[in-house]
């Protein structure tokens, strides 16, 4: 009898939770966190497909960029020569900056730019979602202005995402990421 009633009784637990949408247990899911750590969160892995955060893992995952940019990096103040590179791995509507401390042989995320939404972020946040869905789900920006809403990291790492709007729709969103 015991067994009956917990077999019923995970499989009505079972119904409730696994049958719902990734999207909306993503969304719930973020309502039960805190707004800081809801930001911090967003700004370290705002991607629903978790990119990866070296050169070789986001080509394996997103495939050949249309095109790739290298630039030998500068350092203000810095008076030996450094051989640090800064790629940038273009995709369709999608752009990914990496530095490359070549001293450390270390890839450093620097900055991704999404405006194509082929590309999905977490909690729904994606490219033609609304400015008043990105207050819902994040709160009260640390930045705003007519056109954008900046969140930036409350953990002490100077990170930031920032969602830009044209008439009240997301057209795009950058993320920055901190190297030093």
């Amino acid at each position: 009898m015991k067994n009956g009633i917990f077999t019923g009784l995970f499989i009505v637990y079972f119904l409730m939770t696994g049958c719902s949408s990734s999207s909306s247990t993503a969304l719930k899911g973020s309502a039960d966190m805190s707004a800081s750590d809801k930001i911090d969160q967003f700004i370290k892995n705002g991607f629903e497909t978790k990119l990866g955060r070296t050169r070789k893992k986001i080509i394996h995952t997103l495939g050949k960029p249309e095109a790739i940019h290298v630039e030998k990096a500068k350092k203000s103040g810095i008076v030996e020569e450094i051989n640090d590179e800064i790629y940038e791995l273009v995709y369709d509507g999608l752009t990914i900056t990496i530095y490359r401390a070549a001293h450390e042989n270390e890839d450093l995320l620097q900055h991704i730019s999404l405006t194509s939404s082929v590309y999905k972020v977490k909690w729904g946040l994606n490219i033609g979602t609304t400015k008043n869905t990105v207050l819902s789900v994040l709160g009260k920006p640390s930045d705003e202005d007519e056109f954008s809403y900046m969140y930036q990291t409350q953990s002490g790492i100077d990170s930031s995402v920032r969602f830009f709007f044209k008439d009240d729709i997301v057209n795009k969103i950058d993320w920055w990421y901190s190297i030093d």
